[in-house]
């Protein structure tokens, strides 16, 4: 892999994040972006020729009896380095940087989970309690029925090419050079496996997110403000929409 790719990759990601996420980042210098390029280079060039050795895969148990597929990155080939207090693989670090910079990404309040700095469990755990007061409430503010609807396959159903939309569009206008195309083919790469999203690498989580909104929540959203009651012709019902993860709760 180029070192211009790796130069352009690192100057996007080598920046500190303030906890108050509308402040913007703090950009690293050139020696740790140098770095990082080095490290970017190195995960490349093990994908590139052996991907299976980036990746510890294994199953864990589901409560419905099916098996949960796990790719977990492993400093085997791409040897740990030392971050928060443990020790985690190059490859794991990179991601962690995807991840900082995409769950970041402004979202509706309704979508819940993934999203550093916005305290969406609170947020959804409010609203569950709200929607229990109001079973209690007179007949016209009533609640009549609380649904919670299962994405299945939250990260496998992502094709890489969806990956490729997302991080075109959101991360393209971070980047003051703009992102070439075979940069964003590296990070499809990095956080890809075999063609789709995995479940356990950091990356994950926020490009899921980022990827069912786009396809799902944008366009459920406004429809779910307010619907026609059948029952009541002359009466509106609203209905409230919230995803925390991979639960759709209506």
């Amino acid at each position: 892999m180029s070192n211009q790719i790796s130069s352009e990759l690192a100057s996007l990601l080598n920046k500190t994040y303030p906890s108050q996420f509308w402040l913007p980042p703090e950009n690293g210098d050139s020696e740790s972006t140098d770095n990082m390029a080095r490290v970017i280079r190195e995960v490349l060039n093990v994908l590139e020729t052996s991907p299976w050795d980036a990746y510890k895969i294994f199953q864990i148990p589901k409560k419905n009896g099916r098996f949960r597929i796990i790719h977990a990155p492993q400093w085997d080939a791409l040897m740990g380095i030392w971050e928060h207090g443990k020790v985690i693989s190059k490859l794991a670090h990179i991601q962690s940087k995807i991840w900082e910079l995409l769950s970041r990404v402004p979202l509706p309040r309704e979508i819940c989970a993934f999203r550093n700095g916005y305290d969406g469990l609170s947020y959804l755990r409010e609203s569950l309690q709200m929607w229990k007061n109001l079973y209690q409430a007179p007949s016209e503010l009533q609640v009549k029925g609380l649904y919670k609807i299962d994405i299945r396959n939250f990260f496998w159903s992502i094709p890489e090419e969806s990956v490729r939309r997302v991080l075109h569009e959101k991360l393209w206008p971070e980047s003051p050079s703009r992102l070439s195309s075979k940069a964003i083919e590296a990070l499809c790469k990095i956080c890809c496996y075999n063609g789709t999203l995995t479940q356990w690498p950091p990356s994950s989580p926020a490009i899921a997110n980022l990827v069912w909104y786009q396809d799902i929540d944008k366009h459920l959203l406004p429809k779910m403000r307010v619907v026609w009651s059948h029952n009541k012709p002359s009466t509106w019902s609203w209905l409230r929409y919230m995803r925390y993860a991979d639960d759709i709760i209506v």
